[in-house]
């Protein structure tokens, strides 16, 4: 992929996320950053976290306009839903 003028995800807590300076350089995604605490995660893309997304769905399904279908199962056995929206 190409990731010139993509900016790579920090957070402290899983929750809350910003962007850090990156360059793509040679083929490599390149960032710098100088953390204010002892722990620091980086990520392509903020994660949801299984709560997270169960609490969009529930929040989402109150819609008329939202119908959610399980697609099947996950391989560690967890449903996949697929949200259709539009029209009722």
């Amino acid at each position: 992929p190409d990731w010139h003028g993509y900016n790579v995800c920090m957070s402290y807590d899983l929750e809350e996320w910003h962007r850090v300076d990156s360059s793509f350089v040679d083929g490599q995604l390149r960032w710098t950053h100088t953390p204010t605490c002892s722990m620091v995660f980086y990520a392509y893309f903020p994660p949801y976290s299984r709560d997270r997304q169960l609490r969009m769905i529930g929040r989402w399904q109150q819609s008329p306009r939202c119908l959610v279908e399980v697609l099947g199962q996950t391989l560690d056995g967890r449903d996949f839903h697929m949200l259709r929206i539009g029209a009722p």
